[in-house]
This record gives C-alpha cells, structure tokens and sequence, in this order.
C-alpha cells in the first residue's frame, strides 16, 4: 500500500503515475469520523464504491446550498487559471453528482482535491487569515484576495472536510472571512462607502460562503459575526433601488443588471433566519421574484412601510456612509451618500427609479482664489424619524473657513431638500458652483420662463428649484441654474452663502404652479446679512415650503416669515393655518 502523502499543507507527489484506485489510497483521512465511509472505500482502493459514497454525501449537502451554483465570483476577480479551476471544480462537484458516472465523479473529486491543496500551498501553510493587501482595512477591497483566501479554502475545507489538513485550512478561511466582515461593517452592519463601487461581488462571496456552511452544517459566522451578517443583509436590502442592485455599486458594461444582488439578499435572509412577514424580508422577495420589473407606481404616495417602528435609514462615522430611505416598499425614494471623498458619491432613486448617480461635486473660491478642499467630510448631524431623514456634513479649513453640505429626505411628502453652506469668510467676495449628476437615462431640460429645471425618465418627471436664485429669468442675477450632463448651481455672495436646492417628484405636483424667493430674515428689528442668515420660501402646488440657515452664532430669536427660531437650520412646511409643520430642525452643529 503506497504511503499516505496526500494531505492539505503537505507538497503533492508525482500525481501522473497514480491512477484513481492508487490516488485514494494514498490520500490522509481524518483519524475518525468517517461518517461517509470514503476513508475505508478510499483504503481499499475501490473507486466504485467511493464513487457511490461521495455521490449521496454530495447530494445530501447540495440541496441544502440556498445561493444557486449559477452564481460565481465574475471571471474578473480569477487571481490564476488555478483559482478559476477550482471554483468551477468545486461548483461542478457539488451540483454535479447525479449527472456524473463513477469514473467521472471520482476524476472530478480528484482534479478538484489537487486544485484545492495547491491553492493551500500557495497561500502558504499554515494558513493565515490575512495577507496584507488592505492596509488599515480602509480602501476599495481585493475581492480576488478574499475570494483566494476565504471562500474558496473555506468551500474547499467543507467539501474535503474529511482530508487530513482540511480543519485547519477551513478554521483560517472561517478566520479571515469573519474578520473582513467585521472591519468592513460598522456594528449597525452598514458597509464601508469604499465597499460599494465591488459591493454585489464582495456581498455574494459572503453569502456563498454562508450558504455552504449551512449545507454541511459548519456555520461560518458565530456569535458577533453571526448577528453583523443578519444586520449587513438588512444594511444591503436598504442600499438598494426596485432593480435589486445597490446604490453607487459599479453596474456591468452595457446597463445589464443580472439579478445576482437580489438572489444574494434572498439567500442571506434565509441564512439569517428573517421571518417572511418582515417588511424588509418581502421587499427582498419581491425583488429576487421579479417583482421589481413592473413599472413603478408613480401615480400616488402611500403611507410608508416600516419595519417594527425601525426606520430603514443609517448613517455611519466609521463606514463614512449614510442611507436615507422613506421604507421598506420596492416604490421607496432613497438616497445614498457616501461621504469619504472630497466630492462625495450620492445615488438618488425616486419610486425606486434612479435619478442621480454620481460624484456631488463642489468648488468655491475666495476673492477669486479657488479653496483647496479636505479628502473627505465629517458628518456633524444625523437625525431620522417620521418627517425623513436629515445629514449634514463639514469641512472646517484653515482660515475660519467652514464648509457644510446638507440633505433632508422628506418620508411622505416626496422631496429632496439638499444645500450647501459657506461661511467664516469675512467680508470676502464666495464664488461657488456645484453639479448633480444625472443617472444614466435620465433627461434634463431648463424652464423657459424661470429658473426651474424638469427631469425625466420614462413615465417619471422632477422638478428642481434653487432658491437662492430668482425664480424669474428676466431679474438679473450673478449666479445660473443650468441642466447640461447634470444639474449645475452657481451662486455668488459676500461673507456667507446658503444655496439650498429643491427637488420635487410627487405625482400630484408634477404640474403645479410653482415660484419661489428670497426671505428677509431679521433680529431684534435689524435685517441680518447674507453672512449671518438666509431664509427661502418655495410654493408648489398646495406645497409652501421655508427653509432657514443662520451661518452665525445669536443666543437671540430671528424672524422670518412671522416665525420665531433660534434653530441654526429650520426646514419645514406650512399647514393651513399658517403654521410650519418641521421636517428638521437643527440646533448649532459648532
């Protein structure tokens, strides 16, 4: 009887003189367990009734793979022709087994077995968790470095569970594959905002690797990776529009969405064990069931569909992400911005429709010298609740000089309120544009008589109106409200500047008349300047919005519009009697 030799994390010997009876009878088994019977099939030599062991021990584990086989790491993320074999091996082997004769079936465990240790030997024995490509576990992710030390060694460790060296090749993966989602994750399970551009492939290696440790009942995840999984698919679910794919994720050449971000959301909440009535459970049902491929229902606004009192929105300072979203509904109007660039990255999709994607660019300069911005922004406020989701972002530059973004998602009311602010500039001259890129079929077109902008996509219309700008072309202004490739906002001021930006989609509005202008703000009977305080009222339809920014510190109540605040922002609506119904009111961020 030839020695035993073949084992994981032992060098392979000269595999052309065996053949298959000679290659079984010289692999290590485990010292026990052999629940199978393959260790005393494969001593005996006989392929035959090896053959017939490993197919029901396959059959057995392939029903219960809840994440379809059809779903593989794309062909980009294939480190070596080695690595590509073995994850078509392994797939083939494990859906495989009814459709192979014996001979065919023991050939396929074979080139697989020998695939799978030479992966072990190149990443070195023993194993480790982590090879050093991600630095600070910050930055876009190597999925074909997770993909070469996680999922594949981990599927292969429970294929071949019963080969000596298996246990400790699949405790590395388990090690390496729980570590990367625990430090790409924050504890509320959102992913890093550097994540999403990879997120569907990085997302489906982890439910892949979940799927075949429920099949051969070896969980990957246990106990604070266990619960961080359930809340990343929730976190996943939230990311996403009606089309199943999540916001600012790179979508594949030529605009075909394969349904791979759904069918993965569906597997990861049936691994996470979501009780089907969840709202959140039947959106992802809805979308891996083709139910997003109906139009949208733009035509009204239903109440909101929330999941036990939770709101589907999260802001993150560790993953520098933030998901504004008004429900659970596959019609759901979301908002995602990722703040960990100069230009943050934001994806807006209105009735689950996308309508801006893409970097949220800035520029301003002071007294004609442009502003170097900071690499990326904090976030200064969050607030969600019933009336919509609230963020504001900053930068604080040398000077005094502070810079805020902001974006208020009303929950019910279907609107966008998003603005820039600048102040501490002194008495100096702020030149500031910014753009709002548009999503891709997605037509922009300027008002003739004012300085609305309409977007359309499909049986979808917006409107956008910028209210620091006077709503009639003909009033002569330094500052330009234009749609080219995007929405593009130019303003001028002295000392501070608010340019706040309306953007409105509800189907009763559409066609609503609409004008808009610039508020006197005052304190104790003196009008406040444009660097201390701006204020804006907007009608739409029935609709009459005020939004209110003081850019200076006061412990006194400013008046505007007959309301008394003492608010830093106020934006709100008014009710029928006069009185304004707040969105968000937000006290000094300083």
């Amino acid at each position: 009887m030839s020695q035993a030799t073949i084992a994981f994390g032992r060098p392979l010997p000269d595999l052309e003189q065996l053949d298959d009876a000679a290659f079984l009878r010289a692999i290590a088994w485990k010292s026990r367990d052999d629940r199978a019977g393959l260790a005393r099939a494969a001593a005996r030599g006989d392929a035959r009734a090896f053959s017939s062991k490993l197919r029901r021990s396959l059959r057995a584990a392939a029903k219960r793979i809840v994440f379809p086989p059809r779903h593989c790491v794309p062909a980009s993320t294939a480190t070596s022709r080695t690595n590509g074999e073995l994850r078509q091996l392994l797939d083939e082997l494990c859906h495989s087994a009814d459709a192979s004769e014996g001979p065919e079936l023991v050939a396929l465990w074979r080139a697989a077995l020998v695939a799978a240790i030479e992966l072990s030997l190149g990443n070195g024995w023993p194993p480790t968790p982590d090879d050093g490509d991600s630095a600070g576990r910050r930055g876009t992710p190597d999925v074909s470095a997770l993909v070469r030390r996680g999922e594949l060694p981990w599927r292969a460790g429970l294929i071949f569970r019963d080969v000596a060296g298996a246990g400790r090749l699949r405790k590395a993966a388990r090690r390496c594959l729980e570590r990367e989602l625990l430090e790409r994750t924050d504890a509320g399970g959102l992913p890093q905002a550097e994540l999403l551009p990879v997120f569907p492939e990085w997302f489906g290696l982890l439910v892949r690797a979940a799927s075949w440790g429920k099949a051969f009942d070896k969980p990957v995840w246990s106990g604070e990776s266990r619960d961080r999984f359930a809340e990343l698919t929730r976190a996943a679910a939230a990311l996403c529009d009606r089309r199943g794919w999540p916001a600012i994720a790179k979508e594949p050449d030529g605009g075909s969405i394969e349904n791979l971000p759904a069918d993965a959301l569906r597997s990861a909440a049936h691994i996470a064990g979501w009780k089907k009535r969840r709202p959140a459970a039947r959106l992802v049902h809805a979308l891996a069931n083709g139910a997003a491929s109906r139009r949208p229902e733009t035509s009204g606004a239903d109440r909101p569909q929330l999941d036990g009192g939770r709101f589907p929105s999260r802001q993150s300072d560790v993953s520098r992400l933030a998901c504004l979203r008004t429900d659970w509904s596959l019609d759901a109007d979301v908002l995602v911005l990722a703040h960990h660039a100069r230009a943050p990255e934001l994806r807006l999709s209105v009735f689950g429709t996308p309508l801006l994607s893409g970097p949220w660019t800035i520029e301003v300069a002071i007294d004609g010298r442009p502003v170097e911005l900071g690499e990326a922004w904090n976030c200064v406020c969050w607030a969600s609740d019933g009336d919509g989701d609230y963020l504001e972002l900053q930068q604080k530059l040398p000077g005094g000089l502070r810079i805020e973004r902001q974006a208020m998602l009303a929950r019910e009311d279907r609107l966008l309120v998003v603005a820039d602010v600048i102040s501490g500039a002194g008495d100096a001259t702020i030149e500031y544009s910014s753009r709002l890129p548009l999503a891709d079929g997605v037509a922009a077109a300027s008002d003739r008589g004012t300085r609305e902008c309409g977007l359309r996509c499909g049986r979808l219309t917006a409107r956008a109106f910028p209210l620091a700008l006077p709503d009639d072309r003909i009033l002569s202004t330094p500052g330009s409200f234009v749609a080219a490739d995007g929405l593009e906002l130019r303003q001028t001021a002295r000392g501070g500047l608010y340019a706040p930006l309306v953007l409105d989609w509800h189907p009763q509005r559409k066609r609503g008349y609409a004008d808009w202008r610039t508020l006197t703000v005052a304190e104790d009977g003196r009008r406040v300047t444009t660097a201390e305080g701006w204020g804006h009222r907007l009608r739409v339809g029935e609709l009459q919005l005020l939004v209110y920014r003081s850019l200076s510190e006061t412990r006194r109540f400013r008046t505007i519009l007959g309301q008394h605040t003492a608010y830093e922002t106020l934006v709100g609506r008014f009710d029928s009697d006069g009185e304004v119904e707040a969105y968000v009111m937000v006290e000094s961020a300083t």
